[in-house]
């Protein structure tokens, strides 16, 4: 504990007490609970990978580019509520780079693995539904043509009854 005197104005003594709430032990401690967290906005990147992934027109750049936004705004919430609940509401510099390792940690082990078997994934559900659409379409052709062939029935039938009826008002 550190006394300061301050005799010399008006007979005051102050005490100034160091900070111990941030001692480098609580330092590390948050740094290394900072380090989930950025595994779990590698998750959450990979969620909205896995919607480019499922819609592959969402590939273009302006649904990436909203997707991209949402992601920083929840990764930065994400970094304030975890600097309010650990650490007063002061977001450090350990908190950003523990959470940037936890990210790219989770992105270069289990993150590729997760993206490779999404992909797989909806590359097998487009694969089936394109052979259900591919049946439909068979069924459809099949379909259109006796569609035809009944409808030019139809109209050549019509085409008659109409002469025959054009020669009876006669």
């Amino acid at each position: 504990m550190i006394m300061l005197d301050l005799s010399a104005i008006n007979g005051l003594t102050a005490r100034i007490d160091p900070e111990t709430f941030m001692t480098v032990s609580r330092q590390a401690e948050l740094f290394l609970l900072s380090v989930p967290l950025g595994a779990a906005m590698g998750i959450l990147l990979d969620v909205f990978r896995a919607l480019r992934a499922a819609f592959p027109p969402a590939g273009k750049t302006l649904p990436t580019a909203v997707c991209d936004i949402v992601w920083l705004v929840l990764c930065g919430l994400g970094l304030y509520a975890f600097s309010v609940w650990t650490g007063d509401g002061m977001v450090r510099g350990y908190y950003c780079l523990g959470a940037a390792i936890g990210a790219v940690l989770y992105l270069l082990t289990a993150g590729n693995l997760m993206i490779g078997l999404i992909r797989r994934f909806f590359g097998a559900v487009y694969g089936f539904l394109g052979k259900i659409a591919a049946l439909f379409r068979k069924i459809g052709a099949k379909t259109k043509s006796k569609f035809v062939i009944n409808a030019k029935k139809s109209l050549s039938k019509g085409k008659s009854l109409k002469k025959h009826l054009k020669e009876q008002v006669k």
